[in-house]
């Protein structure tokens, strides 16, 4: 990314003429506490942690001073939305799911040019209300850049906009600067002391600060959609089978437990809950999956439709297709149909669609994956699509019966060896790396993509 002077005057100006909406915005959405600072240094590295997609409003709102934030790249195709957001301020993208050497790079030219910049540098929302693991070139590139660091962190955050629901709470987030530190005493420390001091000015833990001073986010539909955030339950120790309505929690198996205004579980029942925290649930889950996947030889996980698979074209998504997901060892598969046709078939264009039978299909590789619509692979004669090499891969649902050989279905096999990289973007958005592309796959309905992306880091050994 390459600023002029002239570009820079114009995301200054409305920068400026931007804060006092912003501020309004802040206030009406999500409430914030923000301590105002005026930094020492005209350059500088802003480095903070990240709660809520509103976050960037808060620390706009504590420092007068214009920087360029690092963003998600998937918010370029937000159509107008996307093209206003560029116009206006220029941020510097980042691609997740896969190692982004170009962004770091972008970081240090916006830099050497003389411009702020600020990065939300755990690249993701917490789930479960504490600061997620910070990359360890963290530390190398705030010495490389030989600008000033500061040290921004929110808290009292988790509850009030949590990842995993689409409904806030009523409280207040709070963001203030930590630290500001000179360039001459980054150059003085080695790159993992700079990782150190940044992994202590931004860790956070919401429940422990909960444990020392309660506070209650009230709200409607306290557990709504928490099964997109904890997918392993600790009764049956099965995946994909819990669910929420209003406060409640509940698995197939019988668990059933109620989320509290503090973030806290109790059994809806009587008794007591396995985990007082989402927190506790969410490590506890992460910790299991080794032995989850040694007890399963086939597929790992899937989702029987809803999944929209779009292939990233620059600022453009490509729709490949909506379907359904599962995977296993040898990686991830797809089984789509066009959508246009789904639509049809859920305005009911053709009853014929909508008959529905329960059975296994055994794919050539041996898995057993379970299908919605019956031996549909066989009569309809779906051709694969053969994005890798593998000459196989695990079928996963089918939404809609024989529709596949009216509309031409289409497999997409994904080999382990050549997805490079794999995130979770907001709530349900799952994105990935395989051969050079990028990948996003989208849910019609709740499901868990930090489940494929623990699952994926777990086979890959990372």
């Amino acid at each position: 990314m390459k600023l002029t002077a002239a570009q820079n005057r114009w995301h200054r100006f409305a920068y400026r003429a931007a804060r006092p909406l912003v501020r309004a915005i802040s206030h009406c959405l999500i409430g914030f506490r923000s301590d105002k600072y005026i930094p020492r240094h005209k350059t500088f590295l802003l480095m903070s942690n990240h709660y809520t997609d509103m976050d960037m409003l808060v620390v706009v709102n504590s420092l007068r001073a214009h920087s360029y934030f690092v963003a998600s790249a998937h918010i370029s195709h937000w159509g107008w939305i996307g093209r206003l957001i560029t116009f206006l301020q220029r941020p510097i993208w980042r691609a997740k799911g896969h190692t982004d050497a170009q962004c770091a790079m972008e970081i240090l030219r916006v830099l050497k040019a003389g411009y702020p910049v600020t990065i939300f540098i755990e690249g993701e929302r917490s789930w479960g209300g504490r600061t997620m693991p910070i990359a360890d070139s963290a530390g190398r590139l705030a010495r490389m850049s030989g600008v000033a660091l500061i040290t921004y962190r929110l808290s009292d955050a988790y509850l009030v906009w949590p990842r995993w629901s689409k409904k806030k709470r009523r409280g207040r987030l709070y963001g203030r600067v930590i630290h500001e530190y000179a360039p001459e005493e980054l150059a003085a420390m080695t790159n993992q002391q700079v990782q150190e001091l940044i992994e202590r000015d931004l860790h956070c833990d919401f429940y422990e600060d909960q444990r020392r001073a309660p506070r209650a986010y009230p709200g409607e539909q306290m557990a709504e959609s928490l099964e997109t955030a904890l997918y392993l339950c600790p009764a049956c120790g099965e995946s994909g089978r819990l669910h929420s309505r209003g406060d409640l929690f509940f698995c197939d198996c019988g668990l059933r437990l109620r989320l509290d205004e503090y973030g806290c579980f109790a059994a809806a029942e009587g008794g007591e809950p396995p985990f007082a925290t989402i927190q506790q649930w969410f490590d506890w889950q992460q910790r299991q999956l080794p032995a989850y996947i040694e007890r399963r030889p086939g597929v790992l996980a899937g989702e029987r439709r809803g999944q929209s698979l779009y292939r990233v074209n620059g600022a453009q998504l490509d729709a490949l297709g909506v379907g359904a997901m599962s995977l296993d060892r040898a990686g991830l598969h797809f089984a789509l149909i066009p959508q246009r046709v789904q639509k049809q078939a859920r305005q009911g264009a053709d009853n014929d669609l909508q008959g529905s039978v329960h059975n296994k299909v055994r794919d050539r590789s041996g898995s057993l994956a379970a299908t919605q619509y019956g031996d549909v692979y066989g009569r309809a004669g779906a051709r694969e699509y053969e994005n890798s090499q593998i000459p196989s891969g695990s079928l996963a649902a089918t939404q809609y019966g024989d529709v596949y050989g009216r509309a031409g279905a289409r497999e997409f096999h994904f080999a382990l060896d050549e997805i490079t990289g794999m995130a979770a973007i907001s709530q349900m958005l799952l994105t990935f790396s395989a051969g050079g592309e990028q990948y996003e796959a989208r849910s019609d309905h709740p499901r868990s993509a930090i489940k494929y992306v623990h699952l994926y880091q777990a086979l890959k050994g990372k």
